[in-house]
């Protein structure tokens, strides 16, 4: 099951709600693995983008997946920039900050977005995916 560190400051986080939501999202991908999820501020994401990408940027969301049976990985995601983000796409902070995490969580399952059809499939997963949260919840 997930585990959630907050190591930012700037933005107060609902973690109970998080929480529900991540176990929702278990179910719908029938996830059974521990993953982690790192959420960050805006230097802090450019610096793991930098070391381990090797892009000086900031982005919004990393994933790092490992290869054991019972550990998916570790999802880093910025508040920050989902944050800014929430306005320009016209939906709240924390749907914003949920499509990272699951965006994450995709590529944590073997989903890729490097070629524009693989990125497709993916968006097409993030949609029904939240859609069936929406439903949910």
């Amino acid at each position: 099951m997930p585990t959630i560190k907050n190591l930012q400051k700037k933005i107060p986080l609902p973690i109970n709600k998080i929480n529900k939501i991540l176990n929702k999202i278990n179910k719908i991908l029938d996830l059974k693995s521990d993953y982690c999820i790192v959420i960050v501020d805006k230097n802090s994401i450019r610096r793991i983008n930098k070391k381990y990408l090797k892009r000086n940027s900031y982005t919004d969301v990393i994933s790092f997946g490992y290869e054991e049976k019972d550990y998916l990985g570790d999802i880093f995601v910025c508040a920050e920039i989902a944050k800014s983000n929430a306005p320009i796409y016209k939906t709240s902070f924390l749907n914003e900050l949920i499509l990272y995490i699951t965006h994450g969580i995709l590529h944590l399952i073997g989903f890729n977005d490097l070629k524009i059809s693989e990125r497709l499939l993916m968006r097409r997963k993030e949609k029904q995916i939240l859609n069936s949260l929406f439903k949910l919840i």
